[in-house]
């Protein structure tokens, strides 16, 4: 199994980025009230978890998926789409019997955080793939 996605920036994921950009722009603007944000990180890690799906794994050549895994979080792109495309293909991969979801989501975080596009962690990522999973 090669990992050889291809993908066209549509008219509606540039649209999404933009409001990506706007997002991200807003929350670096707000003021830091540690208090109101600790209580909004517990909460949004609670929903996290909330949102989390067991599915049974597959036996792949691992350590070749993982490389090619890598390569393509390495390609220059920006933050959102690197992360949408490697929770995907670590989907696709489904290394493990149970987590795979819970891992794939959190290797987007990761990614989106590391780019800057972490939100002071108050986004819950995952009740918006929940709420959007058909889009």
């Amino acid at each position: 199994m090669d990992i050889n996605y291809t993908y066209h920036k549509t008219s509606n994921i540039e649209t999404n980025l933009v409001k990506i950009e706007v997002a991200k722009r807003i929350i670096d603007l707000l003021p830091t009230l540690p208090h109101i944000e600790e209580f909004l990180r517990r909460r949004s890690l609670l929903k996290s978890s909330l949102f989390s799906a067991k599915i049974e794994g597959n036996k792949l050549q691992l350590p070749k998926l993982i490389r090619e895994l890598i390569a393509i979080i390495k390609k220059r792109e920006h933050a959102a789409i690197k992360a949408a495309i490697a929770h995907f293909v670590f989907e696709k991969i489904h290394p493990f019997l149970d987590g795979n979801g819970r891992v794939g989501r959190l290797i987007s975080t990761f990614i989106l955080k590391n780019s800057g596009y972490g939100f002071r962690e108050l986004v819950v990522l995952e009740e918006y793939l929940s709420n959007h999973r058909e889009e």
